[in-house]
């Protein structure tokens, strides 16, 4: 389970690295968008869905959509996470990735695939767009890693509840064995006694 963990944290340590070296005008400079280039939109997306946020619901006017369609927009919550810089990167440095959920996960799946959601596809966007991609991928590699690791857990916290039964069970027989072997030993000592008269 550490082996894999550790595995895991490798891709979580560089994805820290890189948010630990953004500065608040970098976040600023991703606020100030009316209307985000591609690559920005690309890059908050994610954010909002592990974050849990709704997007809007707006016209579909993508090539080939069917007229009247929609499709999600998650702009205006990508500029709210995004409001206070250092809290912001705060809340990504402190993210719960513990509980990640499948649902989530789904979600997310779509835009790991995708070329532009990576982070050397970032760099003629942003540098906060490259670390903000990272951290994502880096959840996402988290989810599968604690996944897999998690029977590891569970085994080993059961193997550890059996030992200590085990030990108090030996404890309790060692105890007896040395009431025994005191009572042989006074037992003995009396039959010497006896011998010796």
């Amino acid at each position: 389970a550490d082996a894999e963990l550790a595995r895991g944290n490798e891709k979580l340590k560089a994805s820290l690295k890189a948010l630990s070296k953004l500065q608040k005008k970098d976040i600023q400079d991703i606020k100030q968008f009316q209307n985000p280039p591609a690559g920005v939109k690309t890059c908050m997306e994610p954010v909002c869905i592990f974050f849990g946020k709704k997007p809007k619901m707006v016209a579909d006017d993508s090539p080939g959509a069917k007229p009247g369609s929609k499709k999600p927009d998650y702009w205006e919550q990508s500029k709210l996470l995004v409001k206070e810089a250092q809290p912001f990167i705060d809340s990504l440095v402190k993210f719960d990735k513990e509980n990640i959920t499948q649902e989530t996960i789904e979600k997310i799946q779509p835009y790991i695939d995708m070329d532009a959601y990576q982070p050397a596809a970032m760099k003629s966007t942003s540098e906060a767009c490259v670390a903000i991609c990272m951290w994502g991928h880096a959840m996402h590699s988290f989810y599968f890693i604690n996944l897999e690791i998690e029977p590891l857990r569970e085994a080993l916290t059961g193997a550890k509840k059996d030992k200590a039964e085990a030990e108090a069970v030996l404890a309790e027989a060692q105890a007896k064995l040395a009431a025994v072997e005191a009572k042989l030993a006074d037992l003995n000592a009396n039959l010497d006694a006896n011998k010796a008269k």
